[in-house]
């Protein structure tokens, strides 16, 4: 979800765990992935959660001249406190990306942003879940932005199909250690 909600139009299109850990069970709890977006693969998302080294939830989106990083959003490490930063680069020479023209020494403009006060993540979904099953008329639904139930429910199962389709496809290369997996395609809509 994070890599479409920073990529926009693009969908996923393949899925790789690069490394992971498991119990005895075969329980993953340690996983290193990358799901790229784009024709030909050209934009990753890299992610790394893990049970076993202390609150790693790290996600990172590379842009053409920008790189979006969080490592802190499913639990934060403060409760009330989590950021992200996203840094910018100009355009490198002939029009090339600044992140791929090696000729050049990057200069980049960081700029992170904090959020002090809110709800988790988890804790955010629920709620946003909730208020969403307890809208009763048309009315309630058009001011959460929405022409109706329909909408709302059109909307959000897309999403969810999309994200289980990403987590289907990391499984299956958790299960092929190495293998990029194709994502089937699907029509998943930027999230609202």
């Amino acid at each position: 979800r994070m890599g479409k909600l920073a990529y926009g139009v693009l969908n996923p299109v393949s899925a790789q765990v690069i490394h992971s850990e498991a119990t005895a069970e075969n329980v993953p709890v340690d996983v290193t992935a990358v799901v790229y977006f784009g024709e030909n693969s050209t934009k990753p998302c890299h992610m790394h959660c893990s049970y076993v080294h202390p609150l790693q939830q790290s996600f990172k989106v590379i842009g053409d001249n920008k790189i979006l990083r969080c490592d802190d959003f499913a639990y934060p490490r403060f409760g009330r406190d989590c950021s992200y930063t996203i840094e910018s680069f100009p355009a490198g020479d002939e029009g090339r990306s600044a992140l791929v023209d090696l000729g050049q020494c990057v200069v980049s403009a960081l700029n992170t942003s904090r959020c002090f006060n809110a709800q988790n993540q988890r804790v955010s979904m629920l709620d946003q879940f909730a208020d969403l099953c307890l809208l009763e008329d048309e009315n309630d639904w058009r001011r959460q932005g929405f022409e109706g139930k329909h909408q709302a429910r059109e909307l959000f199962s897309s999403q969810i199909i999309g994200t289980q389709a990403v987590v289907q496809a990391l499984v299956e290369s958790l299960r092929n250690p190495g293998k990029a997996i194709a994502v089937p395609e699907d029509n998943m809509p930027p999230p609202p």
